[in-house]
């Protein structure tokens, strides 16, 4: 999957003729094992503490893996370069509770992509994955110590 951020929500038909349309430079897709060491730069304060190359390893064993019935890694482009990422997965809320939820793990972006739409466009990702599957719930959770992610 791949898509577009932005623009006028395909409602082209409704806008004045002088109105111009903007485009938000951020692309949407899932992960490939190419992505693996870009990944492991991004998520490396949350991946187990070895070497670059076993952390590597792990994140292309994690998408090889991905199970699209109930998991997504989504991938944030930015002018073509990866920004962002977040791990979907539709689960029960808990074991007690089997209510299901969309968990949006991990929603990271780099410091230098930020405030420019790639976190909320994982965000959305996130809620498009859950009504896709018709969960009403999406569910995330950052470090405590993560000032930014918590004020995002």
């Amino acid at each position: 999957m791949s898509s577009r951020c932005g623009g006028s929500g395909g409602h082209l038909s409704q806008l004045p003729e002088a109105m111009s349309v903007s485009r938000s430079p951020v692309t949407l897709r899932d992960a490939v094992p190419a992505d693996a060491p870009r990944l492991a730069a991004l998520w490396s304060d949350i991946l187990r503490r070895s070497d670059l190359s076993e952390q590597q390893a792990d994140l292309s064993l994690v998408i090889a893996r991905v199970d699209l019935a109930t998991e997504r890694l989504v991938v944030a482009e930015y002018d073509g370069t990866i920004a962002g990422a977040v791990y979907l997965r539709a689960a029960p809320l808990t074991p007690l509770n089997l209510e299901p939820v969309v968990q949006a793990h991990s929603p990271h972006v780099f410091p230098e992509f930020r405030r420019h739409g790639v976190g909320s466009a994982l965000m959305d990702a996130a809620a498009a994955f859950a009504e896709e599957r018709g969960i009403g719930h999406v569910a995330s959770a950052s470090l405590s110590v993560s000032r930014d992610a918590n004020r995002f």
